[in-house]
């Protein structure tokens, strides 16, 4: 299994007032945070960028990081995805990450790859007490390959509800940062407190 992880970045972050990838926890970037955490389970990263480019070209990274620029971000976060998944020739699976949930718990990543499985072609962390899903997700290659295929206008949302139900697999976790959508200073000081 080769399993590479895609952080999505290239979103404006207008709601937030500043780029999300450089807000900081504990003293570490939400960027670094996340890498942090996705490292162990990846055999690479790849990280979507958009005006923030040169800005995450200067970062200096602890692990290797592969940067895509997406250079037309406002065509969606699905155009980002494509690029991505269009650079990873070799992942039988792809980690989808979105840069505004950093603190998912390390546990929560291992318990999601120690699920994977040859049945099934989406995997998504859920809180079995709410009955919710959230992230991040992993697609396997034949997703992967419906998204390099469809058009910029579809969404993954679309692509996951298309396919037959027994192939969603929702793993049971405690992680309530899961379902983190951290868009507004506000929600981020919530996240902070909670």
């Amino acid at each position: 299994m080769a399993l590479y992880s895609i952080i999505l970045s290239a979103g404006k972050s207008s709601r937030m007032g500043s780029d999300k990838a450089f807000l900081q926890i504990e003293g570490k970037t939400w960027l670094d945070t996340i890498i942090e955490k996705i490292q162990p389970v990846s055999a690479g990263i790849c990280l979507v960028s958009g005006s923030n480019h040169q800005k995450l070209q200067n970062h200096k990274y602890n692990f290797p990081v592969r940067i895509v620029h997406n250079t037309t971000p406002e065509l969606g976060m699905f155009s980002s995805l494509k690029l991505a998944i269009n650079t990873l020739n070799t992942a039988s699976h792809a980690l989808i990450h979105l840069i505004d949930h950093p603190l998912i718990c390390p546990e929560t990543y291992l318990k999601i790859v120690a699920a994977l499985d040859d049945q099934h072609q989406i995997f998504m962390p859920a809180l079995a007490s709410e009955k919710r899903s959230g992230h991040p997700i992993i697609i396997n290659r034949q997703v992967m390959d419906m998204i390099i295929a469809a058009p910029l206008s579809a969404n993954l949302h679309d692509i996951i509800i298309a396919l037959p139900v027994d192939k969603l697999k929702r793993i049971p976790v405690t992680d309530r940062h899961i379902l983190d959508n951290i868009n507004t200073p506000g929600q981020f000081r919530s996240q902070i407190n909670s």
